[in-house]
């Protein structure tokens, strides 16, 4: 008589529930990276879609993104387990899907590159500017030396690899003390620059503004009346409420949304199975983001410097007339509405933390991807090898490091290293959005293909919502991957060389799946089996 196949490829997770909620909240704020999403919104979204308006955007992509929040709320209420996206398009779906969406692009394309750009972005928008800056108030040559070294290939290479180990140490110690980083250092540094940068921007008055920008200017441009020549290089365009709705998904899909990704750490979280406590944390961390971060500076920066200026500077960064020598982001743009170093210090606080603890968090999921579909037995039992002491997939988190460094070694130290960084970028845009795709799809189908599970969670209770929900946010996902492709406004410039990297990634995620599906077979491991139960805790 034949031995019973065995379910899982372990009988537990080794994780434990130690974030609370109010660390899930301050995750949330980290992973829609408000300050660094500046770096992206302006000046690209401000040049390629004129005429779009901010507060309108922000207000439309919050009310876009609470489908979502429902998504995840309630799938992750009904599978509180470590995986998130995984999990949850693998139960729904097809293993495929999740392998795809969820593990090989994720994992091997995707989260990699958004880590370089994000500490690219920490360093961009907020140690360059404020070295360059200081350098200009107090006269330090060495100040502006510095900046002009991170600036290039080795500096910022050499800045990402020391973030990504000092990421990687506190992840390996344990989820609870990235919980304590996030809460004693990232939401101080978020609150101060939250604080102070509105205040620059409401406190200074516009001549005063026009005065600081020409005088830095001169400083570092060799630019006179700068302010002027900028704003009289271009014609302001009208309002558009085309590309306002445009800008809304924009936001809304590429940072407000992603208040939802502490979804893979959901076996971590107290609390994961209420299903209005993880709503509500969804629509905290959004709002948050939104309408206290990102509205402020963008709207705050618009009003002070006027609409003329701030498109024709955004314009000025992609057509070269007239020239600047320095990137015209927010981060730097800001901070020329004073001439005090200590508000410049901490101004920049929440644009030098972002990038960083984005990394730190987005390195602990993208090792839950991994500790999960170890469990299912798709992927070897190593990665989810937890350490009994810090309960970390150690190993996991090993690997997903050397992915990462592997990445930034060849965008940071690329011989052409903008065209490296814009091509790869191009890549990380159009994949991030299938994410949502495969999750809206999982809340569509959830009550079909798994009823017990759907029936016994707490989301049941509210009838459809989690259907029309799902099919919300599928639909916004699909309009967006589409209008990357086809729509001039959001088209991202993915090339035969990017399409071809996403479907070769995808290929061999299907071949792995079938292929190590058959290894574990032999050895009487029912990976199908597996996918109609959930993880262990």
């Amino acid at each position: 008589m034949s031995e019973p196949k065995q379910m899982f490829a372990r009988k537990a997770s080794g994780v434990v529930r130690s974030v609370s909620l109010f660390d899930a909240f301050i995750f949330g704020l980290t992973l829609a990276i408000p300050f660094a999403a500046n770096f992206f919104l302006f000046p690209f979204y401000t040049y390629y879609l004129p005429g779009a308006d901010w507060t309108q955007a922000i207000i439309i992509g919050f009310l876009i993104s609470i489908p979502t929040y429902v998504v995840y709320a309630g799938l992750g209420s009904m599978m509180p387990r470590s995986g998130g996206d995984y999990v949850f398009q693998s139960r729904a779906i097809h293993p495929t899907l999740a392998m795809i969406s969820a593990l090989f692009w994720q994992v091997f394309l995707l989260q990699p590159v958004y880590g370089t750009l994000l500490l690219y972005s920490s360093a961009s928008l907020g140690l360059v500017p404020l070295m360059t800056m200081l350098g200009a108030v107090t006269g330090n040559a060495n100040l502006a030396s510095f900046a002009a070294w991170l600036g290039t290939a080795t500096g910022l290479f050499v800045f990402t690899a020391s973030m990504l180990t000092l990421a990687l140490i506190n992840n390996i110690v344990g989820i609870k003390w990235v919980a304590k980083a996030q809460r004693w250092v990232l939401f101080p540094a978020t609150i101060i620059s939250g604080i102070t940068i509105p205040y620059l921007l409401f406190s200074t008055t516009s001549s005063t503004y026009q005065a600081n920008f020409n005088h830095y200017t001169q400083i570092l441009n060799g630019t006179t009346n700068a302010f002027n020549t900028i704003t009289t290089s271009y014609t302001t365009p009208s309002y558009s409420l085309e590309n306002t709705l445009l800008l809304a998904v924009v936001v809304s899909i590429s940072f407000l949304m992603w208040s939802v990704w502490t979804a893979p750490i959901f076996g971590e979280i107290k609390g994961a199975s209420n299903f209005r406590a993880m709503l509500v944390t969804f629509l905290a961390g959004g709002a948050f983001v939104g309408f206290l971060l990102m509205l402020p500076e963008l709207v705050g920066f618009q009003n002070l410097a006027g609409y003329p200026f701030t498109f024709s500077v955004a314009a000025a960064s992609y057509i070269g007339v007239p020239a600047l020598s320095y990137y015209p982001s927010l981060g730097i743009l800001t901070l020329m509405a004073t001439n005090s170093a200590f508000l410049m210090v901490l101004a920049s606080l929440g644009y030098i933390a972002a990038g960083y603890f984005f990394v730190q968090l987005m390195t602990s999921n993208l090792s839950r991807y991994l500790l999960a579909s170890s469990i299912d037995g798709t992927v070897p039992l190593f990665f989810s090898d937890t350490n009994r002491r810090f309960r970390t997939p150690v190993k996991g988190l090993i690997f997903v490091f050397v992915i990462i460094m592997i990445y930034a070694a060849g965008i940071d130290l690329a011989v052409n290293f903008l065209s490296s960084l814009i091509f790869w970028e191009t890549v990380a845009i159009w994949t991030s959005s299938t994410l949502f795709f495969g999750t809206g799809l999982a809340a569509i189908l959830m009550p079909f293909t798994n009823k017990s599970m759907f029936k016994s969670s707490p989301v049941a209770r509210y009838g459809p919502l989690l259907l029309l929900c799902g099919v919300i946010t599928f639909a916004i996902s699909v309009f967006v991957l589409i209008g990357y492709l086809v729509i001039p406004q959001l088209n991202i410039g993915l090339g035969a060389s990017g399409g071809a990297i996403i479907v070769i990634t995808a290929v061999a995620a299907i071949v792995w799946y079938f292929g190590f599906k058959a290894y574990q077979a032999r050895k009487g491991i029912d990976v199908g089996m597996a996918y109609r139960e959930l993880p262990p805790e």
